[in-house]
């Protein structure tokens, strides 16, 4: 893959540690086919999508990347009106999503 695209942050945060790099997860629009256990089709959490972002997409788990922190770009959607500063999107999968999102790329690297 060579263009910009929605990814998944794999990587936890870890308390008083700055990360440099990151392992990610791309996501695509359109079905896999074939589909394997390494796909899922994923919802996109939260109540507010910025343009151009799709709510529904796929999950590419045989697709894990390590990538510079410098590299990533965040989705924002306007400016708050008293600070100017960026709203970004920054909500996370929790509980059984993020289990399932694991599970996925457990499945890629054959550990499952």
């Amino acid at each position: 893959m060579t263009k910009s695209r929605p990814v998944i942050v794999l990587s936890p945060k870890i308390k008083n540690v700055a990360r440099t790099t990151l392992l990610v997860v791309p996501l695509i629009t359109t079905e896999p086919n074939p589909l394997h256990n390494f796909h899922m089709q994923v919802t996109l959490p939260g109540n507010i999508i910025p343009e151009g972002l799709s709510r529904k997409c796929w999950l590419k788990g045989d697709m894990v990347y390590a990538l510079s922190l410098s590299r990533l770009d965040f989705y924002h959607f306007g400016r708050d009106k008293i600070s100017g500063k960026r709203h970004y999107y920054t909500e996370r999968f929790i509980g059984e999503d993020l289990y399932r999102i694991r599970k996925a790329v457990m499945h890629a690297v054959g550990i499952h």
